[in-house]
């Protein structure tokens, strides 16, 4: 995780869950993987409007880059490791 201040990681560690999933997502050792989408747009959203709860995710999408293992079933079995971690997190992982 990057140590560069700002809004957009002020938002994440203050949002509900977050920085727990940030640390479940890096510790698959997955190269350039990134929480994405609604997680981070929600967070940002729910800072900006001074929201003290954070709005409910449907889901948690992680996008992550290996040219040499872009493949499905692998992807499902990330999203079981990440679940196994975090049960109560709608987990989707796309390479």
């Amino acid at each position: 995780m990057a140590t560069t201040d700002g809004p957009i990681r002020d938002a994440l560690l203050a949002a509900d869950g977050r920085l727990a999933m940030l640390r479940t997502v890096a510790d698959l050792d997955l190269p350039d993987a990134w929480i994405a989408a609604g997680a981070v747009r929600n967070a940002v959203w729910d800072a900006l409007h001074g929201y003290r709860r954070s709005t409910p995710l449907n889901d948690v999408d992680v996008v992550w880059f290996d040219r040499g293992k872009a493949d499905d079933t692998l992807d499902r079995a990330l999203e079981a490791q990440l679940t196994h971690a975090m049960p109560g997190v709608a987990w989707s992982v796309k390479n």
